[in-house]
């Protein structure tokens, strides 16, 4: 009679025991110590290629603009310079001080022989970890702690 009590209560258990919760939850937390800092790498990574690519666009543009109208231009000229749409240097989102994925840029210098473009990380070290520049020269340029000058290296040369 009493094997029979234990045998009905083992078999209406349900449910399962604070060990088993436990270690479910500290594979979790260490499957999410191992994925999430990649992750917010990967999300770096990625707005810095493109912030370099929109550097190249907003060079591209200059160089279009100076050709037509023997100058460079601000953001709203390179935006608002046609009233046909389709022949703008760049596109209405370009403004001083626009957000695009994670970066902010500003063009400060803008005279008829030469422009500064800087691209600036919104919350360093969670949406980019450099800043970046592009001049009338083409060159984009990057420095870790602060606003690149002309004689900081170059996206792609070796160090």
């Amino acid at each position: 009679m009493y094997m029979g009590i234990l045998k009905q209560c083992s078999n209406n258990r349900k449910g399962f025991t604070l060990i088993e919760l436990m270690i479910v939850v500290a594979i979790i937390a260490v499957i999410a110590g191992i994925t999430i800092p990649t992750l917010i790498r990967s999300r770096i990574h990625s707005n810095e290629a493109s912030c370099i690519w929109n550097l190249r666009a907003v060079c591209t543009a200059q160089v279009s603009y100076h050709s037509a109208n023997n100058t460079y231009g601000d953001f709203n000229s390179l935006v608002n310079s046609s009233p046909n749409p389709s022949t703008q240097y760049l596109d209405e989102s370009w403004s001083e001080g626009c957000i695009k994925q994670g970066y902010v840029y500003s063009m400060p210098q803008v005279t008829n022989v030469q422009f500064v473009c800087y691209a600036s990380p919104q919350t360093y070290g969670y949406s980019g970890n450099r800043y970046f520049r592009v001049d009338h020269t083409g060159i984009i340029r990057y420095n870790e702690s602060q606003l690149p000058s002309g004689n900081d290296p170059v996206i792609g040369d070796p160090q």
